[in-house]
């Protein structure tokens, strides 16, 4: 069994976009089995904004690799931290975030549809996490999924001062509004409902992002996409585009600089894909072992 007991902190005011220069430097081992965890609740203060964000932390003391949680589509992000896979990243050794990004859940504001204030939103999440006494700057993982790629590339893109490990993408869209046409109805409706012209779209559109994107980018794609069915071209265009840009590109684990369509779907995981599964977990783990975990 573990245990969740919610710790609660005052309100902590962080600069979107800063990243130490220094972290902690020595990691203690993984460590499996039964565990009493204790998530964290803090509240991030930047641009006048209060992002509500939980953190699971490994039990041991020490300096620990960590992942931050982009929620996907319109979801709030602090039920992730709930899931038993988060646990098991934690128990695994990682220090997991979650947040709700302005405007849904507990965090207050209007909701951006991974638009500026969005990305902003995760620019100053992962400051806070980088900075974080128990995390190994040079170990931090941002991990979006669907249409969370929008705000997780647009905070990269747009804070280049942040320097996370890697970029982990499950099946996020290229072009909006363009993949749109290959969406589930409801999604196409509320971001048609929102829109506000070209500018706006733009502004969410991540391979617009990944277009100013240097570092390394893992693309997590099966060969039934979750939202655009049978569709792969939004998988073919991201690593494209991201190798265009100089970025260190792989495509579920596998490094290129130029990918087909062919090569899309020849590379592509069998089935379908959910976070938490079994090959989407360790592909995740496996960036932290390329750097030495």
């Amino acid at each position: 069994m573990w245990l969740l007991l919610l710790a609660c902190a005052a309100p902590i005011q962080v600069e979107a976009g800063s990243w130490p220069t220094v972290g902690c430097v020595s990691a203690e081992a993984p460590l499996w089995g039964e565990q009493e965890l204790e998530p964290e609740e803090h509240v991030i203060v930047h641009d006048g904004r209060h992002i509500v964000v939980r953190a699971l932390a490994p039990a041991a003391h020490g300096c620990h690799p960590a992942v931050l949680l982009v929620p996907p589509g319109f979801d709030e992000g602090l039920p992730e931290l709930d899931e038993l896979s988060s646990v098991n990243l934690a128990r695994a050794g990682l220090v997991v975030v979650a947040f709700d990004p302005s405007g849904r859940g507990e965090s207050p504001g209007e909701e951006d549809h991974g638009g500026p204030r969005h990305q902003d939103d995760v620019a100053a999440v992962l400051s806070w996490v980088a900075q974080r006494s128990d995390v190994d700057t040079d170990r931090v993982v941002v991990r979006s999924r669907s249409l969370g790629i929008a705000m997780a590339s647009g905070a990269l893109a747009r804070h280049p001062e942040l320097e996370p490990l890697a970029l982990y993408d499950i099946e996020g869209p290229a072009s909006l509004p363009e993949n749109l046409e290959y969406a589930p109805e409801k999604t196409r409706e509320t971001f048609e409902a929102a829109s506000e012209g070209d500018e706006w779209w733009a502004e969410r559109s991540p391979d617009n992002h990944l277009a100013h994107f240097s570092g390394h980018y893992r693309r997590v794609q099966a060969l039934e996409d979750h939202a655009l069915g049978s569709y792969l071209g939004h998988a073919q265009e991201l690593l494209n585009v991201a190798s265009a840009a100089g970025a260190r590109v792989d495509y579920n684990g596998v490094p290129g600089e130029i990918w087909s369509y062919e090569d899309v779907e020849d590379g592509a995981l069998e089935g379908r894909v959910k976070h938490d599964d079994r090959r989407a977990m360790d592909l995740l783990l496996d960036l932290y072992g390329e750097d030495g975990g």
